[in-house]
């Protein structure tokens, strides 16, 4: 994960968004990964996300990797793009959020106290993460994230 953060700045940026708003609408339920088909179009090509939401490489090559050393699909590419994001390298401090004005108080706390920005940080993750989750039976390990 490290190198691919190295490789371009901006990926640790890409991956957050990426799983936000993979888990946000039902859960983290890799949706958002798949590709569109002739005759099924996916989230992935929606107006909305088309050349916004980016990082599939990433997900598909750890998924490989990970496959690869576990000898079998062992976790899903939904999985792997959580796992990605409890990372600390992917939430760095951003000068925007200061400069908005109405998170400026929020920015000033955390810069004062960054166990409370990580505490938080960490929860929020995981509520999102727990949102609508599918367990046992509802959902499927897949060997390529995008089908």
């Amino acid at each position: 994960m490290t190198k691919f953060v190295h490789k371009e700045r901006h990926m640790g940026a890409s991956l957050l968004r990426l799983h936000f708003h993979n888990c946000f609408i039902n859960g983290c339920d890799g949706s958002l990964l798949l590709d569109s088909t002739c005759s099924f179009q996916t989230e992935k090509n929606a107006h909305g996300n088309l050349n916004f939401v980016r990082g599939f490489l990433v997900i598909d090559k750890i998924k490989a990797k990970v496959d690869r050393v576990c000898g079998r699909p062992v976790v899903s590419c939904a999985d792997i793009l959580v796992n990605l994001v409890k990372e600390r390298e992917l939430l760095t401090s951003d000068q925007a959020l200061f400069n908005s004005g109405s998170t400026n108080k929020l920015v000033e706390t955390y810069s004062k106290n960054l166990d409370a920005f990580w505490i938080d940080s960490c929860k929020s993750m995981i509520r999102m993460g727990n949102i609508k989750p599918l367990t046992v039976n509802q959902g499927k390990i897949c060997v390529n994230c995008r089908e």
